[in-house]
């Protein structure tokens, strides 16, 4: 009798000791399922646009236009050189909408800021005017949006050319700060992750 009682212990932990590991199978999915997200993330935010962005060419532009407004806002569109801007809740008020012009191979390319702030209607332009609803404000916009005309105009600078499309930009460089955070939180992230892994096994 005493030998059939150590033979069902002995049986009750061999069955019991798959069970040790139970909640892994969930743990790697949600693992690989988070591991997946971020990396498909990182993918379209960061290696794309750099892979894309080798299409565009280092170039010597001769800036022989820049448009800029010479007159205040008007109208529902707000009229030459004006863009909309975000002048707080529920506030939207007038920016100037700075436009600088070159010409590569007789073809007139309008020049955007930086390649990695994607591609807008404006050269430079501000979309966060905080008291921008006021006129003075407006007026003192106004008074300064000639200074990138006197910067640029039939000047040579460095720029950025795409000769399949036609597109072009002053810069291309990437926002390194924001680059290297989202390497720290991903790196925290999957070390997060492996250790929940690792303890989900251990139970």
């Amino acid at each position: 009798m005493p030998f059939d009682i150590e033979a069902n212990d002995y049986e009750i932990q061999v069955q019991e000791k798959p069970n040790s590991c139970k909640g892994n199978f969930f743990c790697n999915v949600l693992t690989a399922l988070l591991l997946f997200m971020f990396t498909i993330i990182f993918i379209f935010q960061y290696i794309l646009p750099y892979s894309e962005s080798n299409k565009y060419i280092e170039q010597e532009c001769l800036i022989n236009k820049v448009e800029y407004p010479t007159s205040l806002p008007y109208g529902d569109n707000g009229g030459n050189a004006w863009s909309t801007c975000d002048c707080g809740r529920r506030c939207e008020s007038w920016s100037p909408c700075i436009s600088i012009y070159t010409n590569i191979s007789d073809i007139e390319i309008k020049l955007g800021d930086n390649y990695y702030d994607g591609p807008t209607s404006c050269t430079f332009h501000n979309d966060q005017c905080r008291d921008g609803e006021g006129y003075r404000i407006i007026e003192d916009y106004l008074n300064e949006s000639n200074q990138p005309y006197i910067e640029y105009i039939n000047k040579t600078v460095t720029c950025y050319i795409n000769d399949v499309d036609n597109t072009g930009y002053l810069n291309k460089e990437q926002d390194i700060t924001s680059f290297v955070f989202y390497i720290i939180i991903m790196s925290i992230l999957v070390i997060i992750l492996l250790c929940v892994n690792i303890l989900c096994c251990r139970k």
